[in-house]
């Protein structure tokens, strides 16, 4: 066989390779062409003219040539890697494989051989396997970096997160500047729910290349789960500006968007989102959401099912699918959907506080308390199912544990924003002797009514306490509080040592349901106002009853508690009765209900003063839950208090009284939103009430 003088053909292969090395692939392929022209069994111009042609793309002509340089030379290591390349790119993974297995029984210390063959067995779905490979090469070669990354990157992949861990942090010890290192760290830091080392990671990757847009995603993102929209909101905007094409970006500014309340400038970058990658389910999703909070359910629902038709395990999207269906009282699809996000993500914490609302909202409080239990343990700063579970604890009367979870409602998005900060620290329940303590209110009026009975309470503890009123509240509370100091709302509260929210004295106080105090002793009314009322109400010989069928409709649960007046129409036909309006600012729907039935006092009622004075005068309140019920309540005039099927924490359940106000009276649905049966109920009970009355 003519192998040409040796001289030549080793000058060629110099050149050959001097051009391969410099990318310069044509030149290279005609030279080994030439070598092989010369000597065809020339086993490194065949391998070489391989490799130029893998990469080159051209792979099925790559496997020949290099398998014929192994058929000349067999111990050809760098031959078998190769070939282990081109098979791998063709898909030939299990040739590939025992082409990496055969380089390495030749040379057992080849840590890239080894790195390699980890790599074939990961793609092959042989974890076990490939975690070993990593070992062995890093075992061989203590700083090789590609090793320790893509050895985290398979134990990210199985849930071993303090291994992938150590792992990244052993490739980033030997490569600081390694960006990928940094960015795969942080999505396992939060993986954990380690947000702020997350932050820390993506922050690092940015010092390296501030334009590294999955950086800033994820930066963007870990932001958004923060709390912390202004950051999140810059780093999105900045990464769809450095790469517009790039989904994801839009994906996180309309989530950001969304959080600032820009539903449209939201909406829309979904859709852009969609535009560049219509298949990509966690997009549907996004865009479900925000369709959500606009209130367009049926849109949100294509879009959630459009999420699970590219991806039917997708649980979150099944999630939100089932929040959509508890809004719209499809109560078995919610279910559905819950179940299933659960049963394809056991430990998703959200799904179980969701589902634990909707088996709350059925009565079965059991089961809620099961789900909100395990969403807290899953995720133990989960604010939402803290408070959820408080709220169930309260119902079912674990008064201990149910105000150590109550708590929690403020960090609450729509609570937060309405907390005080103050230098003085909380008040826990420390002596006062020669400390100021200030107590402040929050949330309603009903909130305020219900509660400030702990404040004559606090002089056990032996300082002076400063309370804060609401306005609207002034003329109710005084002396009978106890603080030796009143302000309202708005009004400087001067110097103080400690301060506390109102709503937390019972958890402070420890109360139980034996240990409520009674209703603040009948809140002050002027002389002037009671006489007014008696005046007023005097000559009508009929029980006098007073109507409330609506609370706040600001208020998150008001379709649930608040009643159509056109519900309590059978009341006009209950005989010896004579009803009066105390609703405000619906004379209109009173007088088309009630007609001439009703007098509508709600004109003539300028203050919560006033309302007491009048209800006074009267015999009996019927009362939506809301803030006039508390007032009748606290008043000592006898209420009866209209409940929906699941009520607020505050009503407890299976009771027909209220620890909270001795004159009260509880009328509660048998079945969520059969406000039927209750006024059926309440009709039968006013006949009754009139019965007693003359009797």
């Amino acid at each position: 066989m003519n192998s040409g003088p040796v001289g030549v053909n080793l000058g060629k292969l110099q050149a050959a390779l001097a051009h391969h090395q410099g990318g310069r692939l044509a030149e290279a392929e005609a030279l080994y062409r030439q070598l092989l022209a010369d000597n065809p069994d020339d086993a490194d111009a065949s391998h070489y003219l391989g490799l130029v042609a893998h990469q080159s793309g051209r792979f099925a002509a790559a496997v020949p040539l290099i398998t014929k340089a192994l058929a000349l030379r067999p111990d050809y290591v760098e031959a078998h890697v190769n070939l282990a390349n081109a098979l791998k790119a063709l898909g030939r993974t299990g040739e590939a494989v025992a082409c990496l297995r055969r380089a390495l029984a030749l040379r057992p210390g080849f840590a890239e051989g080894h790195a390699n063959l980890g790599v074939l067995l990961k793609d092959s779905g042989d974890i076990d396997g490939a975690i070993r490979c990593y070992e062995a090469a890093i075992g061989l070669k203590p700083d090789f970096v590609a090793a320790h990354f893509n050895l985290a990157n398979v134990l990210r992949a199985e849930n071993r997160h303090r291994e992938a861990i150590a792992s990244y942090r052993r490739a980033l010890a030997i490569a600081p500047r390694f960006i990928d290192g940094h960015i795969n760290l942080g999505s396992v830091f939060e993986a954990v729910e380690d947000l702020a080392a997350a932050k820390a990671c993506y922050a690092a990757a940015l010092a390296l290349d501030e334009g590294a847009v999955s950086a800033l995603c994820n930066l963007a993102g870990v932001e958004l789960a923060l709390g912390d929209t202004v950051a999140a909101f810059t780093h999105a905007s900045k990464a769809v500006a450095q790469d517009p094409g790039f989904g994801e970006a839009h994906r996180l500014l309309g989530l950001a968007q969304r959080r600032r309340g820009e539903m449209t400038a939201a909406a829309d970058n979904l859709r852009r989102a969609l535009e560049i990658n219509p298949k990509n389910a966690l997009f549907h999703n996004s865009l479900g959401l925000i369709r959500k909070d606009q209130e367009e359910p049926g849109l949100a629902i294509v879009s959630f099912n459009a999420a699970l038709a590219l991806n039917p395990d997708f649980a979150e999207a099944h999630g939100n699918l089932g929040n959509v269906y508890r809004d719209q009282e499809r109560l078995d699809e919610a279910r559905h959907h819950y179940q299933k996000a659960l049963q394809l993500k056991p430990g998703f914490a959200d799904a179980h506080n969701n589902y634990g609302t909707l088996l709350k909202d059925q009565g079965r409080l059991d089961e809620a308390l099961d789900h909100y239990q395990k969403a807290v343990a899953l995720k133990p700063g989960f604010a939402d199912a803290h408070n959820n579970l408080g709220h169930c604890q309260l119902l079912t009367g674990q008064f201990a544990a149910g105000w150590r979870n109550y708590r929690w409602r403020w960090q609450l998005d729509g609570v937060a924003a309405y907390q005080r900060h103050y230098g003085a620290p909380l008040w826990e329940g420390s002596d006062l002797a020669g400390k100021t303590l200030f107590v402040h209110p929050e949330q309603g009026f009903g909130d305020f009514i219900q509660f400030v009975r702990y404040l004559p309470l606090l002089s056990r503890f032996g300082g002076p306490v400063t309370l804060e009123i609401p306005p609207a509240l002034a003329g109710l509370y005084g002396d009978q509080t106890g603080a030796q100091r009143i302000i309202h709302t708005g009004q400087p509260p001067g110097a103080f040592d400690f301060h506390i929210p109102l709503l937390d004295l019972p958890l402070v106080l420890g109360t139980d349901a034996a240990s409520i105090p009674p209703p603040l002793c009948r809140p002050e009314a002027a002389p002037e106002l009671h006489e007014k009322w008696r005046r007023r109400l005097t000559g009508y010989g009929a029980n006098r009853v007073g109507l409330v069928w609506a609370g706040n409709p600001d208020h998150k649960n008001d379709k649930r508690r608040s009643l159509d007046p056109a519900l309590l129409r059978p009341l006009r036909d209950v005989a010896g009765v004579q009803l009066f309006s105390l609703q405000a600012g619906q004379a209109e729907q009173a007088h088309a209900v009630f007609g001439e039935r009703v007098i509508d006092l709600a004109p003539e009622l300028s203050s919560f003063a006033d309302t007491a004075a009048a209800m006074e005068q009267l015999d009996l309140v019927i009362s939506a839950d809301s803030a006039p019920a508390h007032l009748a309540g606290a008043l000592g005039v006898p209420v009866w208090t209209l409940l929906s099927f699941m009520p607020d924490w505050r009503w407890m359940m299976e009771r027909d009284d209220s620890p909270w106000y001795p004159s009260m009276q509880l009328f509660r649905q048998p079945r969520p939103g059969d406000w039927t049966a209750v006024i059926d109920q309440v009709c039968r009970a006013l006949t009754d009430f009139e019965n007693r009355r003359d009797g």
